[in-house]
């Protein structure tokens, strides 16, 4: 498996009850360089970043 990116686990907001936690890439895809920080996500089950999908995750 070739992650794009991680979630940072101590660096999360609560929205609404729910943790949404930061992410970096792993690697360079599209404009994203490795390092960089996203915005903030829920984790899923199923993500985006095994599908082949290879735009930026949204930021909360």
């Amino acid at each position: 498996m070739n992650k794009r990116y991680e979630f940072l686990k101590d660096d999360f907001i609560e929205v609404n009850g729910e943790k949404l936690y930061r992410i970096r890439a792993l690697r360079d895809f599209n404009d994203v360089k490795a390092g960089e920080l996203g915005g903030y996500v829920g984790v899923l089950s199923g993500n985006a970043q095994d599908s082949g999908d290879d735009s930026k995750p949204e930021a909360a």
